[in-house]
């Protein structure tokens, strides 16, 4: 992916005293307590709600969106333990990896680890239904997490002023090669996917 040695990547030349994997979530409030309370007393199974939303044909389609607060939160508790262990893994064995190898794979499980205590810590609202669907919330955070980590370049408020310190990557310039790689990547699929679109 990149030319840069890792040690010219990561924080402080590959040492740094704070990481994401070395966060506990039981020591971090959440930022939609309130939600979970309610949940918990009222739906702790969760709830389904239907929504009539029309495809790109022009046809409605039903869509079911999942309120489950209670098992979202278990469900990021889950992934965070479970990530932290994989990169706490990686980071002790970096002398072992091919320098590119290595930051390749401490961004994306760094960026996984930071997706998701980003939805921990935000604020939420009770009526904020399709932001607590328990069944969708692990694809959308293995699939987006790069993405959302590169975002956050551009990113200030509260969130990133407690944990961007945590990041193990802060490099800009390599942060953002990366960023243009991965947007010319997206603008390729969606040129071939209308390709795909306009001759079928």
């Amino acid at each position: 992916m990149s030319n840069l040695n890792y040690t010219g990547v990561i924080k402080g030349g590959g040492f740094v005293s704070k990481h994401f994997w070395e966060l506990d979530l039981d020591e971090i409030p959440l930022g939609w307590e309130k939600i979970h309370k309610y949940a918990l007393e009222n739906i702790p199974e969760g709830k389904v709600y239907k929504s009539e939303i029309e495809d790109i044909h022009g046809d409605t389609i039903t869509e079911e969106l999942l309120y489950d607060p209670v098992g979202y939160k278990k469900v990021l508790y889950r992934l965070f333990n479970e990530y932290k262990v994989k990169a706490k893994g990686l980071w002790s064995s970096r002398n072992l990896y091919d320098p590119d190898l290595f930051s390749d794979n401490l961004l994306e499980l760094d960026a996984i680890l930071h997706h998701i205590l980003y939805n921990w810590c935000r604020f939420g609202e009770l009526d904020d239904i399709e932001f607590y669907d328990s069944k969708d919330i692990e694809r959308q955070i293995l699939t987006d997490s790069v993405q959302f980590y590169l975002d956050s370049l551009e990113f200030d408020g509260d969130f990133e002023d407690k944990y961007n310190e945590y990041k193990a990557i802060n490099n800009t310039d390599y942060l953002e090669e990366v960023k243009s790689m991965h947007e010319a990547s997206v603008d390729l699929f969606f040129e071939e996917l209308n390709n795909i679109i306009e001759n079928s």
